[in-house]
């Protein structure tokens, strides 16, 4: 109740019993494991791509669960995997609302990645890949439907540009013929198509 952290009062110990860092209460090992373990069976007795359930599941566990408590960070990767990419929740499908959940999911995933795994990592490519999908679809749709200023698509597929640029420069080292290879294949055939978007758009704008 005092929103405090547990954290293990041993670090270094896997056996450590937690300590809240604002109030002193401490649990135990036990307690702690038995909470992460209902969790692990109710994600792994989800479907994969049961969109509704997991966002659920992960709406229920975000007041109990720090924001990088791994298992949270499970949940909000299938979510960022799901909508735009499984059948049935293809981009053309889904409401602005979804598509700017995948956005504030994306960002929230890079940001632990920079605290739990800093640097150059497919995750983190894979991540930036599937934000640009998701944020450039949404500012054309916008724009299309005359519900966003030139200007500010412009500076959307501006950020887009910088996002799938560093989702190539995260993809540079994997194997020939993988996923993440294929991807970053389709990143740089998008950055050339937005750098020609970009030069256009930016003409027709009064100076």
């Amino acid at each position: 109740t005092c929103c405090g952290i547990l954290r293990p009062i041993k670090p270094l110990n896997q056996e450590s019993d937690y300590r809240c860092d604002k109030c002193d209460m401490e649990e135990s090992m036990m307690k702690i494991k038995s909470i992460e373990d209902s969790l692990t069976y109710k994600i792994e007795n989800c479907y994969s791509n049961d969109v509704v359930e997991i966002e659920n599941l992960l709406l229920q566990s975000q007041s109990q669960f720090h924001s990088n408590h791994f298992l949270i960070l499970i949940m909000k990767w299938l979510l960022i995997t799901s909508w735009g990419r499984v059948k049935g929740l293809e981009n053309a499908r889904l409401p602005d609302d979804i598509l700017e959940k995948k956005v504030k999911y994306c960002r929230e995933y890079l940001a632990a990645i920079d605290i739990l795994d800093p640097g150059l990592s497919h995750n983190r490519g894979l991540t930036l890949w599937e934000l640009h999908s998701e944020s450039t679809f949404l500012i054309n749709r916008k724009f299309q439907e005359e519900r966003l200023a030139l200007i500010e698509f412009l500076n959307g597929l501006k950020e887009s540009l910088e996002l799938v640029r560093e989702a190539i420069f995260c993809l540079q080292f994997n194997q020939e013929g993988s996923a993440e290879y294929q991807i970053r294949e389709m990143a740089i055939k998008t950055e050339m198509n937005l750098n020609q978007t970009i030069q256009f758009f930016s003409s027709v704008i009064p100076h």
